[in-house]
């Protein structure tokens, strides 16, 4: 089991509280125990790391937290070794980037009962590449928000244990 350092750029910098956790890419259960916490790289802007101590061998997905909330997200490629690796593709400042629209899906189950605290998130690609949205979960109608551009065609993927979705599912952005 090596100290494995994980990077990520957040959307701002002088963050305290920070924490990065990692899913399987395969089952996207949790892959690091417990969260890790992420720590400003000195002055370098908003570029975190963490030290991963799991032996973790393969690609993952990694979610930053601040207060709760997911700021930032992106793919991993790991070696178990104590060697430093960044995000292969990434998304920072969900919340707060410019552009797009505010574009609301809703998730049923097979009967068209919403389903809650369902994890959501988009791709641009429907191998799963491209992550646009990080992880977001279901409200209790089913629903949840991302930032898109209308009219641009996306890749849903969706999870909750209990469930079996068939994913991606291909949808055309709509603005709200």
């Amino acid at each position: 089991m090596a100290n494995t350092t994980v990077l990520m750029r957040l959307p701002t910098s002088g963050l305290t509280t920070a924490t990065l956790v990692l899913y399987n890419s395969t089952d996207f259960t949790t892959a690091n125990g417990t969260p890790d916490t992420l720590a400003a790289l000195g002055d370098t802007g908003a570029l975190y790391s963490a030290t991963v101590t799991e032996a973790l061998d393969g690609v993952y997905y990694g979610e930053a937290f601040q207060g709760g909330q997911v700021i930032a997200s992106g793919w991993y490629r790991l070696q178990d070794d104590t060697g430093t690796y960044g995000v292969l593709s990434s998304l920072v400042d969900t919340e707060l980037e410019a552009g797009g629209s505010n574009v609301t899906l809703t998730i049923n189950d097979d009967d068209t009962n919403p389903i809650a605290d369902a994890e959501v998130w988009i791709t641009s690609d429907s191998d799963g590449d491209t992550v646009v949205q990080g992880t977001k979960r279901t409200d209790t109608n089913g629903q949840v928000t991302f930032l898109l551009d209308d009219g641009i065609s996306y890749y849903a993927w969706r999870q909750k244990s209990g469930y079996n979705f068939t994913n991606p599912v291909q949808f055309t952005a709509v603005a709200d």
